[in-house]
């Protein structure tokens, strides 16, 4: 089964962001350095990640810093959305995301019986967090 895996791109702070998830999430973080590839690259972005990797129970998130300007994309305004059954573990993800951020929508029930919310964190990313409660009761009832 193939994987589409999130890949942000930051305009110089992938590093600071990254470590702020993996507080959030857990998991192993995994990085490098423009300056620790076997690439050439300019001393201003030795110190900058070139990728970053942070695998969490059943998903992963990619990040780097982009010195060629792609954190400065024209595609809209897209949303990582991350869906469990675990509302609870859910719900501490999005509170201590939610740290310097925007509520968009708490995180609560919804109208369609799963527990929703959106955030937009310091970093500017749009999260998603959905609680599948309605068709894992639908699904043992």
């Amino acid at each position: 089964m193939a994987d589409a895996v999130p890949y942000l791109a930051f305009d110089g702070n992938a590093a600071e962001a990254m470590a702020f998830y993996n507080s959030v999430f857990g998991g192993e973080l995994i990085t490098m350095t423009f300056g620790e590839s076997p690439m050439e690259s300019p001393a201003a972005i030795e110190d900058k990640l070139m990728h970053s990797d942070l695998w969490v129970d059943d998903f992963r998130l990619f990040a780097c810093d982009d010195p060629e300007g792609a954190a400065d994309t024209k595609i809209g305004n897209p949303s990582i959305c991350v869906v469990d059954d675990d509302e609870a573990k859910l719900d501490g993800w999005f509170k201590t995301l939610s740290e310097g951020s925007e509520i968009i929508l708490p995180f609560d029930k919804q109208f369609w019986g799963d527990t929703f919310g959106m955030l937009k964190d310091k970093y500017g990313v749009r999260w998603m967090f959905n609680a599948n409660t309605a068709h894992s009761t639908a699904a043992d009832g």
